[in-house]
Formats: C-alpha cells, sequence, structure tokens
C-alpha cells in the first residue's frame, strides 16, 4: 500500500507540472478571457474558409454543367405545359382565320356584317393570346438558362385590349422562331443551341468574378495562415513570446496576439505557404481542410 501512495503522490506532482489540455468540444472548462479568444478565433476562420469557398450566384444555381443533350430535354419537360399551350393557341388561330375566311367569301348573307365583326374579334383575340403564351415560353426559357434576368410575367387569359397591338407587333417579329418552337424536333435544336450559347455566357461571368476576387482569395488565405500558426504554436518559438502570447489568449485578446506573433515572424520567418488556390472555374473541387506543418511537440494548449 505504501508503495502505491508513493506511486500516485509522484503521478499527482507529475500532472501539476505538465500543461493542461482541454477538448475544444467543452469550452466552458476554460477561463471566460480563453473561451472569448476561441469564439473570436472561430468566427475569424470561418470568415476567411467563406470567402475561399464563395462561388459565383450562377455557379451556386446550375452546379457543374451537364451534357447539352441532358439540359434540353430538363428544359423541355419544365416548358411541357407551355408547349402544349402554344399549339393550342396556334390551332386556335387557324380555325379563327379559316372562319373568318369562310365568311368573307359568302356574298349573301343575313346579318352578314354583325357576324364578320364577331369573326374579326375572335380572330385577333387568338391571335393575341397566341402572342402571349409565346412571349411567356420565350421568356421563360432566357431567364431559366440565365440568358435573360427577366422574370416571365405570368400569363394573362384573356389578353388585355391595350395589349394586343404591342403584341400583334411581337408575334409579327417572331413568326420564324413561332414555327420552330411548334415543330418538336426544331424546338429540340433551338434550345440546345440556347444552352450552349447559356454555358458559355455563364462561363464567361463566373471566370471574370472569380479573377476579380483573387485580391479577397489571397487575404483570406494569409489569414487562415495566421490563425492556424497562432492556435499551434510551435515549440521553435522563444520561451518569453509563447507565455506571452498564451497570455493574451487567455485574456481572450485575439487581434493583440496575432499581432505579437506576426512580429516575430515578420523578423526571418516567411509567412507564405503553398494553399489550395480560390475555387477555379473549371475546377470545382472544394476547399480542403488548411493545417500548417508543426513539431510532433506543437502546443495545443492555451
Amino acid at each position: 500500500m505504501p508503495a502505491q501512495n508513493r506511486y500516485k503522490s509522484k503521478a499527482a506532482a507529475i500532472r501539476k507540472r505538465l500543461p493542461s489540455i482541454g477538448s475544444l468540444r467543452y469550452p466552458e472548462q476554460f477561463s471566460e478571457g480563453f473561451r472569448i479568444y476561441l469564439k473570436d478565433w472561430k468566427q475569424e476562420m470561418q470568415a476567411a474558409r467563406s470567402v475561399l469557398n464563395a462561388r459565383h450566384p450562377l455557379e451556386r444555381r446550375y452546379g457543374p454543367d451537364s451534357p447539352l443533350d441532358i439540359q434540353s430535354e430538363c428544359i423541355m419537360r419544365m416548358m411541357k405545359e407551355g408547349w402544349s399551350r402554344l399549339k393550342q393557341a396556334h390551332q386556335a388561330v387557324e380555325q379563327a382565320r379559316q372562319e373568318l375566311d369562310e365568311l368573307e367569301a359568302r356574298k349573301i348573307l343575313f346579318s352578314r356584317k354583325r357576324r364578320l365583326s364577331q369573326a374579326e374579334e375572335q380572330y385577333r383575340q387568338a391571335l393575341a393570346q397566341l402572342a402571349e403564351i409565346l412571349r411567356y415560353l420565350v421568356q421563360f426559357i432566357l431567364y431559366h438558362l440565365g440568358l435573360s434576368s427577366q422574370k416571365p410575367d405570368p400569363i394573362q387569359c384573356p389578353v388585355p385590349i391595350e395589349r394586343e397591338v404591342t403584341l400583334q407587333d411581337y408575334l409579327q417579329e417572331r413568326r420564324e422562331l413561332l414555327q420552330t418552337l411548334l415543330d418538336e424536333k426544331a424546338c429540340r435544336l433551338w434550345i440546345k443551341d440556347r444552352c450552349r450559347e447559356a454555358e458559355h455566357k455563364r462561363a464567361r461571368m463566373i471566370a471574370q468574378w472569380h479573377a476579380e476576387h483573387v485580391p479577397q482569395c489571397e487575404q483570406a488565405k494569409q489569414t487562415i495562415i495566421r490563425l492556424e500558426r497562432l492556435h499551434r504554436l510551435s515549440w521553435s518559438l522563444p520561451v518569453d513570446v509563447r507565455m506571452e502570447i498564451r497570455d493574451l489568449k487567455r485574456q481572450g485578446q485575439l487581434q493583440m496576439a496575432l499581432r505579437k506573433l506576426d512580429r516575430f515572424y515578420d523578423r526571418g520567418t516567411p509567412v507564405s505557404q503553398p494553399l489550395v488556390h480560390c475555387s477555379d472555374v473549371n475546377q470545382r473541387s472544394q476547399i480542403i481542410p488548411l493545417r500548417k506543418r508543426t513539431s510532433p511537440n506543437s502546443s495545443l494548449s492555451p
């Protein structure tokens, strides 16, 4: 028993001399100042990583480019109902035109003028409705491909009289496009061309966006280096520097601790080291966690 007591007392004495190591999962075990340091450190690290992982809104919306056939097929499915309404509206125009032609061809007919006026009105409404559906479909396709920022307005049925003239002009200018969209095979080819056009446009916009954000990414990389270096103090640091930085961390002084460490490394040790590059347009890999190499005995204690 005496031997066991001596062993326990020696073990207790050794533990007193060792630096305390706590788990970051349970920050309540640390002092209030060190908890403040941990909170600020995490916020700074998250902010820097969010800059490195930032993506253009078009990247978040569309994700990695898929084959053009898949893109065009997806658009075809999305516009299925609208395409069906376009065909029905076109048939209504053809029918109204036929009825109007038949009335105009009759020489003698009781109340011919009244019926002719009604037929003309029906024909105008059918044309306006066709133009309205065509307008919606074109805006729908361009918007969902990112070729237009204008979200399509809902289809109005019946079309207001004040919009009939504008829609007639719209339809007249897009007669060829109308015939293309009415034919399923031609429609698929047209949509595939728009998908290719949208893909090129997105690539240009995303590349320009990432080029403009290079300075912010470089600054974020340096911030991560400094934070990692501060959190895992190297044993190569002089003892007085290590102890002063530890005291600042215990006091919750993150920025002062960073500046103290920077002053030491700025005297001769380079700050930069190879890091993962900022998000690339052609390489959409996720940003991997960054770690600075330290000696096996690097300290994790506050």
